[in-house]
């Protein structure tokens, strides 16, 4: 088992050790490459952080767990090797949350999928037609956005977290499990009441999407 008083023991001791776990001694609460816990059978509470849990109902799929080391989809290991670097970042003056009040400069752990609702992501045109409920984009801009999954979480990303500056000024350091655990900043429930980014309520899911490849044509015939 894993035993830290506080944050900075916990990555000290990742930082130490982390890399001996992965060959197959990993401690409790991760799972899948440690003699105590070989089998992936575990229930949510002991198999996923709280956070995890806490964003479960925000969206039809759920982050894998940082704790997980073993089978498709596994983020432990990019876990464990992550958290050296935000040492070094947290020892250069970054704020950490929820480890730490807000101060800039801050990092802070998102879910992207939270932040873009319910768009088909694996479809370019799902994608392109999302960019569009935003307004007019630079053509060169949105191609490029669009171009893949990873560019656009980015981008959707750093729009809501741009909308949303007032409120993470508002961050502070969270209390325990969240305090050792660490904790995937979510926008103010209204966002998600609202229908989240980019959406209009009055506007059926289909008539945004309708509305949205209309914009993306009457940008072409302006062009043309």
């Amino acid at each position: 088992m894993l035993l830290a008083g506080d944050i900075d023991g916990l990555w000290n001791a990742v930082t130490r050790d982390g890399e001996r776990w992965l060959e197959g001694s990993a401690p409790w609460p991760f799972w899948g490459r440690g003699d105590q816990l070989g089998s992936t059978k575990l229930p949510p509470g002991k198999a996923y952080r709280q956070t995890e849990l806490d964003i479960a109902g925000l969206t039809a799929t759920r982050p894998k767990s940082v704790f997980q080391l073993v089978g498709s989809g596994q983020v432990g290991p990019g876990s464990i090797r992550g958290i050296p670097l935000l040492r070094k970042l947290r020892a250069q003056g970054f704020a950490v949350w929820p480890f730490d009040d807000f101060r800039l400069p801050l990092v802070i752990e998102i879910y992207p999928r939270v932040l873009t609702g319910d768009v088909i992501k694996s479809n370019f045109d799902a994608r392109t037609d999302f960019l569009a409920c935003f307004g007019d984009w630079n053509r060169r801009l949105a191609e490029s956005v669009a171009a893949t999954e990873h560019a656009f979480d980015a981008a959707c990303s750093a729009i809501v977290m741009g909308r949303h500056f007032d409120d993470i000024r508002e961050l502070h350091r969270e209390a325990d499990p969240y305090s050792i655990e660490g904790k995937i900043w979510t926008p103010p429930t209204a966002f998600f009441a609202t229908g989240g980014l980019g959406r209009d309520i009055a506007q059926p899911l289909g008539g945004r999407r309708r509305a949205a490849k209309a914009r993306r044509a009457a940008v072409s015939r302006r062009r043309a």
